[in-house]
């Protein structure tokens, strides 16, 4: 069986992507929210874009702390490390490129 290349930087941005979708999806059901067919279909496509990637982060920073920790509890252990580790990442990401004067994602 031949080796699979290494994904390319979009590769790697649509799973991202994806993933994103996906995770805003699981946080819709657990808040007993209905999910927004916008986000269904980035979930589906072929070539996500940042969308959901940018709702995501802004959600999570908009949500109250108390309740946040509640929803993440919600998804189960694997989801719930999944998003805080991609919380926590983002966040120091955010935090570097502020420091760097960049815009933030």
């Amino acid at each position: 069986m031949p080796c699979r290349p290494q994904p390319t930087e979009d590769e790697a941005r649509e799973d991202q992507n994806r993933w994103a979708a996906n995770m805003l999806m699981r946080l819709c059901r657990a808040c007993g929210g209905t999910i927004p067919a916008w986000i269904e279909e980035e979930a589906e496509a072929e070539h996500p874009t940042d969308a959901c990637t940018a709702e995501l982060c802004r959600t999570l920073k908009e949500m109250d702390p108390l309740l946040r920790a509640q929803v993440v509890a919600a998804l189960g252990d694997r989801w719930a490390s999944d998003l805080a580790y991609w919380w926590k990442t983002h966040r120091e990401a955010d935090a570097v490129r502020e420091a760097d004067g960049s815009a933030t994602q």
